[in-house]
């Protein structure tokens, strides 16, 4: 299910500029330190690629002698060269060390760095060791007692990368179907409201999060659940919580498919190798311990965080987070930051309607204008219910028979409508006398 990354991939990095090369091993570099223990604090990109750089690309602070074959056992210093092996030469990698402008990457050689030299191309191994064999001269030169100098070629680079798909997924430039990596789930959890507002209990939330995901120790179980009132936030949590750690945000897949996640699970629980922190948002309880069962064992190299809807807990869940809705303080302080258009008056009122529902709160202030239009806010938008038909109304492209399929489904927590659940859709549309086909494909086209 997982696509890997090979040394013919890396002539995709052979640009001209050197920044999707540099963007590839600074992603690869954060995922690993994650893994490794390794603080955020410690990792230093520079992306500043036609900029001198002293002769560093990026600089870790620290290291770890866990696995990784000693490229990160202590501190490191890393330089990208976006090349063909044969354009790095000897007197090219003496200047990346005893050129003028290298002093930096002197400076930390003299405190006992190690050197990593990345190279874009594969080569024989007795070039790759001759090639190495001077630049390990050259360190010597300024630190006698110098940790071993090592060069990475795309070999060395794709076997190391191949441990975490968020990574391969986004750089090998094939679609992927099953889940989104970082980066393209975060323009739809910040699209609505790019400004994000911590409320009070947001820091015990992270808190409990940032905890499941330390790596340098075992956690009670490998699943954290957050379960809540649909549209309190819940999913902007958890985005938020691991947009601010740099270094785990690289081994993130997210899907909001039940069948995905539990693909995704079964894949990475066979591969053996790879790393993930695994977001299965809209997962019932059902799933949640599923998930969990096929993951059990896999806890030092993979996290689940589920994500549901659903209040009532039948059984007892452990570990689990319950976020609550916001207050109507901490919902006017969302709406001033992203809708401070919007006159106070009606955000107050949005949020008074909305009643905890932060999403409610914010699709009013989205359609403000259209609200207006009515000229009548109280008797447009009075409740949920009133929100729930300006919704699905033709101004939306929906019509009764849209409702009807809605309203069918909503009958239940959680129904199967494809693949091996079919059946459950049919059922459910055999109790009620409706067309499951046609039920079908009306919910897909409400979930687009």
């Amino acid at each position: 299910m997982f696509l890997f990354i090979t040394a013919d991939h890396f002539r995709l990095f052979l640009d001209g500029t050197g920044k999707p090369f540099t963007e590839f091993m600074d992603a690869l570099l954060r995922a690993t330190a994650a893994t490794l223990g390794i603080p955020a604090r410690d990792v230093h990109t520079n992306l500043r690629t036609n900029l001198s750089d002293g002769g560093i690309d990026t600089q870790i602070d620290s290291g770890s002698d866990a696995n990784c074959k000693g490229y990160l056992a202590g501190p490191t210093l890393w330089q990208f060269k976006a090349r063909r092996f044969a354009d790095v030469t000897p007197a090219s990698v003496r200047d990346d060390i005893h050129g003028a402008s290298k002093k930096d990457a002197r400076d930390l050689i003299a405190r006992g760095y190690a050197y990593r030299l990345c190279i874009c191309e594969d080569a024989a191994p007795p070039d790759k060791k001759a090639l190495q064999d001077e630049l390990n001269k050259y360190v010597k030169e300024v630190n006698a007692s110098a940790p071993p100098a090592l060069i990475l070629l795309p070999s060395d680079l794709a076997a190391l990368a191949n441990q975490y798909p968020s990574i391969v997924a986004r750089y090998v430039r094939l679609p992927v179907e099953k889940f989104r990596w970082y980066e393209t789930w975060k323009r739809s959890a910040i699209g609505e409201t790019p400004l994000f507002v911590p409320t009070e209990h947001y820091p015990d939330w992270a808190a409990r999060v940032e905890s499941h995901l330390d790596w340098s120790r075992k956690p009670t179980d490998v699943a954290l659940t957050l379960y809540g009132n649909a549209g309190v936030g819940k999913t902007r949590a958890v985005f938020e919580i691991l947009d601010r750690e740099p270094n785990q945000r690289e081994l993130v897949l997210y899907t909001n498919d039940e069948q995905a996640a539990i693909e995704i699970a079964t894949a990475l629980t066979n591969n053996g190798t790879q790393s993930a922190i695994l977001v299965a948002d809209e997962c019932l309880s059902r799933a949640r311990f599923q998930l969990s069962g096929i993951l059990r064992g896999n806890e030092h190299r993979v996290r689940l965080i589920t994500i549901d809807n659903a209040l009532e807990r039948t059984r007892t869940l452990e570990p689990e987070l319950h976020i609550r809705g916001a207050t109507e303080q901490e919902t006017l302080k969302v709406l001033e930051a992203n809708f401070d258009s919007v006159p106070l008056d009606r955000r107050i009122r949005y949020t008074q309607i909305a009643n905890g529902s932060l999403r409610f709160a914010v699709y009013m202030c989205r359609h403000d204008s259209e609200i207006q239009e009515t000229g009548d806010l109280s008797s447009a938008l009075r409740d949920a219910h009133s929100y729930y038909e300006s919704r699905f109304s033709s101004l939306f492209g929906f019509d009764t028979k849209d409702r009807e399929a809605l309203e069918i489904v909503a009958l239940v927590d959680r129904v199967g409508y494809r693949d091996d659940r079919a059946g459950e859709l049919d059922a459910l549309c055999g109790l009620v006398g409706r067309d499951p086909r046609d039920t079908r494909e009306r919910i897909e086209r409400i979930r687009k």
